[in-house]
């Protein structure tokens, strides 16, 4: 019975010092867990952070071991994507400031180019009103035409700049095809000499159209320009 009694009261020992070793074994787990979880946690957290643009956070794990140097690489990945979003930032400022500058300088230079144009194109009309038909009126509508096609160049920059800006706006309205094409076969035709071609218009089936006059004549002038430029 002696036996049997220690025999039973060992047994009971070496079960409560297994339940207490599995214990201990559990908690040591938990706590080495919660020390691996709580940085990557951080540096999660920092993460979002950083995604959502807040690029002065930091995990500032202060940890000696491998997770401490993964949070120092971290924190020195996130201060270069700082310094490269300030230095995008700051090329960003300078590209906006050059373009408004060369947009001021379109419009200031459109203005100034403008003033004496009007001056030769009301000069050119009053002198055709006095002329009488021949070589000199033709001249005068020679210089009245080539005025008025460089004022719509002046014009076209200006517009350049109207687009960068997002103002750009179409002006609808009804008139007659012929007299524009006649303004186009004027200004092009020293063009089509030079290059030895031959440029015919058809205006047998031409109306009344609504469009934006000036910015059909720009297209008209560049696709003939270019057909001029490179072909003979």
């Amino acid at each position: 019975e002696p036996f049997e009694r220690d025999k039973k009261m060992y047994s009971e020992d070496l079960l409560s010092f297994a339940l207490l070793s599995a214990l201990l074994s559990t908690l040591l787990g938990l706590a080495l867990a919660r020390a691996l979880l709580r940085p990557l946690r951080t540096l999660g957290e920092v993460s979002e952070r950083l995604a959502g643009g807040e690029l002065t956070a930091r995990a500032n794990l202060g940890r000696d071991d491998e997770l401490g140097r993964l949070g120092n690489r971290f924190d020195l990945m996130a201060a270069a994507i700082s310094v490269s979003h300030q230095q995008l930032e700051s090329a960003r400022d300078e590209a906006l400031q050059a373009n408004q500058a060369k947009t001021r300088f379109l419009a200031n230079m459109t203005h100034e180019l403008r003033t004496p144009l009007n001056a030769i194109i009301g000069y050119s009309e009053m002198l055709l009103e006095e002329s009488e038909e021949g070589t000199l009126t033709q001249d005068l509508n020679t210089i009245l035409s080539s005025a008025r096609h460089l004022l719509e160049v002046i014009n076209g920059i200006l517009d350049v700049s109207k687009i960068e800006a997002g103002k750009m706006e179409i002006f609808w309205e009804d008139f007659a095809l012929e007299p524009l094409i006649k303004e186009v076969e004027v200004t092009i035709a020293p063009l089509v000499c030079e290059r030895e071609n031959t440029f015919v218009t058809d205006l047998s089936f031409v109306g009344t159209v609504r469009l934006d006059r000036l910015k059909l004549k720009q297209v008209l002038l560049n696709l003939l320009g270019n057909a001029t430029k490179f072909t003979k």
